[in-house]
């Protein structure tokens, strides 16, 4: 039989100590008062990849998901988010961080609606991603290829 700490006989008890915890928190916070100010910095920072980054995935998906089941999807756009609606189920609504808006042109002319046929093809347009003088430029080419600038 063990002896505990204290000297009562039995067994230990599992927990943790208040200054293990208070250490865990501490780390914690000074990972958040790092992290976050990165986040929330604006077009340069974080929030600024993620939006590009997520944008060329939904592209992608809705291109996939139109040469895998055979069927068109549709990503329509407003100029602070997108929707991608891949015909079954709810649409994917994405809303873009404050500051960056997104518009598509099609042989210089801007429209609000891509389509991707079940070949997977879009026609050629150009999806531009902007934050002041920053962008970031989305070539789809005739063959519904995605291609980022």
């Amino acid at each position: 039989m063990r002896i505990s700490p204290t000297g009562s006989r039995g067994a230990f008890r599992a927990g943790f100590t208040l200054f293990e915890m208070a250490a865990v928190l501490l780390l914690l916070g000074l990972l958040a008062a790092i992290g976050l100010p990165a986040f929330f910095r604006g077009p340069d920072g974080l929030a600024w990849r993620m939006a590009c980054d997520q944008l060329q995935r939904d592209l992608k998906t809705a291109r996939a998901t139109a040469v895998a089941h055979r069927r068109p999807t549709v990503v329509q756009f407003a100029a602070k988010g997108y929707t991608v609606s891949l015909g079954r189920g709810e649409p994917l609504r994405r809303q873009l961080p404050a500051g960056i808006t997104v518009a598509v042109y099609r042989d210089g002319v801007e429209v609000e609606t891509l389509f991707f046929d079940p070949h997977g093809h879009s026609g050629a347009a150009v999806v531009e991603l902007a934050a002041g003088e920053k962008e970031a430029l989305f070539q789809l080419e005739e063959d519904g290829r995605i291609v980022r600038e």
